[in-house]
């Protein structure tokens, strides 16, 4: 009975041995694939480096030499950390490259977690590049990836990816729904690689991008103490630059202009050139508003040159669109059809038809500076049905996406009953809420269809109004424009004529106008032409006409009064006038009026009483200007 006992005992033992082999062989293939699961070093290190000062870590890497690295594995983290750091930088294509260059080394199954983060790098480079609808599969297929193998980092990070893109998509329900789970899934502390520091941040930019300001800022404010107690310049740089805009939209301007600044700062300190030329935009905004031209220019075309660099087509578009809209303030119609021809070259209408929009409308705005106010305003209309078009196709897909969601949680929900075998009256109530849900949503899409037409109506008479006010009025004297004026004065002289009443023209020029603008520059000229208008309001209030005929000339009609009484006001205009020396810095210089007066109503045309005026000021100016001359009355 004793053999067959020994013979179990080798039969364990061979199996035992067997069974060891395999685990040896198991072992032997595992560590043969040479997997890695977290950056090495020092590529670790320069990940961790990247969002204080991405440019140090951008001129250690190119530095290094390529032969040292004789792993695909190792050269494919190099152009990892190549793209990461050039996406910090905001350089789009340089950024795209990389990523594509590191997938070269590696595939799916030899390195599956460095596989997916190249993918991701490649997704949000495909975002800044303008094309985030070809990125959104490869951050899906990173976070699916991450769910199932358990790596909370490059969850974290496909989430924000999937923010970032779904953002740029103008889908914010999603991005939203993504950043949040990212939120709720990071850690607090700041030693971490991503913290809900970082994804605040993200979140307040979803809602920057709905306008939706005062929601955005205290995740910007979470943001900023975060990055500031990390010490990450660039991040901080970037934190404030969003937190300064949100402050200036709800009116904070002097907080919003010292965030805005310090972010300039930080960015020049770290040669973030791109984070500068943000920056630098946003202030040239503030500064055009005050109308402060010659900083706004030098600010703009600083910008202009640094996103040129970097072929960052958004920003180009965007900073060509300020510069159009600077130089038709500095009316300089030319540089404004430049730039406004620049910018087009950068926006695509099928991917961006809001700003295509935007562009469109501003190209009216040209026109009409050039004088062809009957097409601007063709156009206008035009624009105007287009973007009721497609802010109507916008609801629908928004009320598509909200019904689909809807839909499938309904089919949820059905499945559910199902499977606990409810009676058919809870079915029948499951559908009646869902008609009732459907209802609402249909009743709150009209609403919205219903305020958006209103508001398209409004923006439309509003236009209408600007451009009547663009062809009528002088925008700097806020008095009439010389078409205007002339044709004010020929009826006012026909009528004149019919009645055989009094008529008195006069031609005014502000003395020495050219030395204030050489000497102390063109914004204060176009503040002393300000004041000057408020002064012809001032006297001239009872029906007389006053229109800026030329650049510092003025064109003024008085009907029905003597000439005496004519003479009261326009010496009253011209002692009003020297009182403003005291109260504006032109040093030596003098403000003073020459004034020329005709009123002789016996000249056949207004061009001839017109001449006769300009005659007269002549006169004055050639004896010592400051003074009034009257053309010679024919006897």
């Amino acid at each position: 009975m004793r053999a067959p006992v020994k013979n179990v005992k080798l039969n364990l033992n061979i199996y035992t041995l067997l069974m060891f082999l395999f685990f040896l062989l198991f072992l032997n293939s595992v560590y043969a694939a040479d997997y890695i699961k977290q950056l090495q070093i020092p590529f670790s290190q320069y990940e961790d480096q990247i969002s204080s000062d991405p440019s140090a870590v951008l001129n250690e890497l190119v530095d290094k030499n390529l032969e040292s690295y004789k792993k695909n594995t190792s050269l494919a983290q190099y152009y990892l950390l190549l793209s990461q750091a050039n996406y910090s930088l905001v350089y789009p294509e340089k950024a795209l490259n990389h990523a594509l260059k590191g997938l070269s080394y590696i595939n799916l199954n030899s390195q599956p977690w460095l596989y997916h983060k190249l993918q991701l790098a490649h997704s949000v480079a495909l975002d800044i590049s303008g094309r985030p609808s070809q990125g959104i599969n490869f951050a899906n297929q990173a976070l699916v990836w991450a769910e199932n193998n358990a790596f909370k980092d490059l969850e974290l990070e496909a989430l924000i990816a999937r923010g970032y893109l779904y953002n740029s998509m103008v889908d914010y329900l999603s991005a939203l729904d993504s950043l949040q789970r990212a939120y709720s899934l990071a850690p607090s502390a700041t030693n971490n690689s991503i913290s809900k520091g970082d994804i605040a941040g993200i979140i307040a930019l979803v809602y920057e991008y709905r306008r939706e300001n005062q929601l955005s800022i205290p995740f910007f404010q979470e943001a900023v103490k975060h990055q500031r107690a990390k010490q990450n310049k660039l991040e901080l740089s970037i934190a404030l630059y969003g937190l300064g805009r949100a402050n200036i939209n709800i009116g904070d301007i002097d907080l919003g202009k010292k965030q805005l600044q310090e972010s300039l700062d930080l960015s020049i300190q770290i040669n973030d050139f791109q984070g500068e030329a943000y920056a630098l935009k946003e202030l040239a905004g503030l500064s055009l508003a005050e109308k402060d031209f010659q900083p706004t220019e030098k600010m703009l075309l600083r910008a202009l040159d640094i996103f040129k660099q970097a072929k960052n087509n958004y920003m180009l578009f965007d900073v060509n669109k300020v510069l159009c809209q600077l130089y038709l303030k500095m009316e300089q119609p030319k540089k404004a059809q430049y730039h406004i021809d620049q910018a087009g070259l950068f926006i695509n209408q099928n991917n961006h038809p809001i700003q295509y929009i935007s562009l469109l409308k501003l190209k009216t705005h040209v026109k009409a500076s050039q004088g062809n106010y009957q097409s601007a305003y063709k156009d206008l209309l035009k624009i105007i049905i287009k973007e009721k078009n497609q802010l109507a196709k916008q609801s629908t897909e928004q009320l598509h996406q909200l019904r689909s969601k809807y839909e499938l949680q309904s089919k949820v929900k059905e499945n559910s009953l199902l499977a606990q075998n409810l009676d058919l009256q809870n079915e029948k109530l499951l559908v009646q809420f869902e008609k009732n849900q459907l209802l609402k949503i249909t009743l709150l899409s009209t609403l919205i269809i219903a305020a958006l037409l209103l508001l398209i109506a409004y923006k439309y008479r509003k236009n209408k109004r600007h451009f009547e006010l663009l062809a009528n009025f002088d925008n700097l004297t806020g008095l009439y424009s010389r078409d205007k004026t002339l044709e004010l004065h020929n009826l006012l002289f026909k009528q004149c004529q019919l009645t055989n009443s009094k008529l008195h023209i006069a031609m005014v020029d502000l003395d020495h106008f050219k030395k204030i603008n050489d000497h102390y520059g063109h914004s204060t000229g176009d503040h002393v032409l300000r004041q000057l208008g408020l002064i012809f309001k001032s006297v001239f209030k009872n029906g007389e006409i006053c229109g800026r005929f030329g650049g510092e000339e003025f064109l003024i009609a008085i009907k029905d009064i003597e000439l005496n009484q004519a003479l009261i006001l326009f010496e009253k205009l011209r002692k009003e006038t020297t009182l403003l020396t005291n109260k504006i810095n032109v040093g030596s210089l003098n403000i003073s009026l020459s004034i020329g007066i005709c009123s002789e109503t016996e000249k056949n045309t207004l061009s001839d009483m017109i001449k006769c005026a300009d005659d007269a000021l002549y006169i004055a100016k050639s004896k010592g200007r400051n003074r009034i001359s009257i053309a010679p009355q024919v006897s």
